[in-house]
């Protein structure tokens, strides 16, 4: 382990949850996620610590278990408020507001864009696509459909932008006039389900 890491051991217990999950094991997820969560409590290291609280936020919030989700986030900001780890305390919030958005939260939008503005602050850009198609979510959920199709623009933007190196990652990307044609058209169909 070093300073600024995390364990080994237990971020492949972590990962494990991950893998296990996507593999379609709920409980052995749970599982490792705890176990994961115990052993970086054992070593009373804050990076392996706030690393490892991801994981069973996540899992649970996967598996619908909303409060542990929520109990481990509230350790996670308190965590990286007290260790002065801006990044961490970023992705708490981002966790919640993720949360917030499954489960169609008044307060979903505000949430996400507080975690997306602490992420950016934090100086980090990885999983900005992602956070944006998180806000559209939210704000298609409160009936922002301008807003969400803005988001969804900004994403696919991000992932046609040329890296460093050259490299590039491809969405197919539609023209403009078809963007704006499906846009009216889901704008028409919403409205009219709205209204009956």
């Amino acid at each position: 382990m070093t300073r600024f890491g995390q364990d080994l051991r237990v971020t492949c217990l972590a990962f494990r949850s991950m893998a296990s999950w996507l593999l379609g094991y709920p409980e052995a997820a749970l599982n490792d996620a705890d176990c994961a969560l115990m052993e970086a409590r054992q070593i009373e290291h804050a990076a392996t610590l706030m690393f490892t609280l991801n994981f069973p936020i996540l899992v649970n919030t996967y598996c619908g278990n909303y409060h542990a989700a929520n109990e481990r986030l509230k350790e996670l900001v308190v965590l990286a408020e007290e260790k002065g780890a801006p990044f961490r305390k970023a992705e708490g919030v981002l966790r919640r507001g993720y949360i917030l958005t499954l489960t169609r939260a008044a307060k979903a939008v505000e949430t996400v864009m507080a975690g997306i503005d602490l992420w950016r602050s934090a100086g980090s850009t990885i999983f900005a696509p992602e956070h944006e198609f998180m806000l559209a979510i939210a704000h298609a959920d409160s009936g922002q459909f301008d807003d969400a199709w803005r988001c969804i623009d900004k994403a696919s933007r991000r992932f046609t932008q040329p890296r460093k190196g050259g490299a590039r990652l491809r969405l197919i990307a539609l023209p403009a006039k078809s963007r704006s044609s499906r846009r009216s058209e889901t704008w028409r169909k919403r409205k009219r389900i709205s209204s009956t």
